[in-house]
């Protein structure tokens, strides 16, 4: 049992370094402003999210990503809603979170970015598609999220319902 919480322990240290080179990696290849996300929402009760394959992030998510230089964090919302789902939504409903993300390495080095989430209101009829590195795009009901949905990405989901419901 002791070797078992000592095996978690490495592992997320682990995790966490990967995390770190990962986005450190990506930061010297490509600077960028920062990532926005958004929150699509179909009518009052459904989200639309997106299954990650590759680590560190693995599991649904939001749909979101990096923001190019030339571009505000609302295009990017837009444009990665439609790269990852294939829905396309011509205006932002409104931010829902804007935070300053800090990834931490082992040895005390860190990269901050900017993070936004954004809610887009899709019509009733939304129904999203796979398109873009072959990423599964489903609509779930926000009252059943699924299972291997990212933490932080169930947390903003969770404060949405918090804000809008009643």
């Amino acid at each position: 049992m002791e070797n078992s919480s000592i095996y978690k322990v490495f592992r997320s240290v682990a995790l966490e370094a990967d995390n770190f080179r990962s986005q450190k990696n990506k930061q010297l290849e490509f600077p960028i402003k920062g990532a926005a996300l958004c929150l699509p929402v179909i009518g009052d009760d459904k989200v639309v999210l997106v299954k990650r394959e590759i680590p560190p992030n693995m599991g649904w998510s939001l749909p979101g990503g990096r923001v190019e230089e030339s571009e505000t964090f609302e295009d990017a919302a837009l444009r990665e809603l439609k790269e990852e789902t294939g829905v396309e939504a011509q205006e932002i409903d409104f931010l829902l979170i804007d935070e300053h993300t800090n990834f931490h390495d082992p040895n005390g080095e860190s990269i901050s970015i900017d993070v936004k989430t954004y809610v887009i209101r899709l019509p009733e009829n939304t129904l999203a598609e796979q398109i873009e590195d072959d990423l599964p795009a489903e609509v779930f009901p926000l009252a059943s999220l699924p299972e291997g949905l990212l933490n932080l990405d169930r947390a903003k989901i969770e404060s949405f319902v918090e804000r809008h419901s009643g």
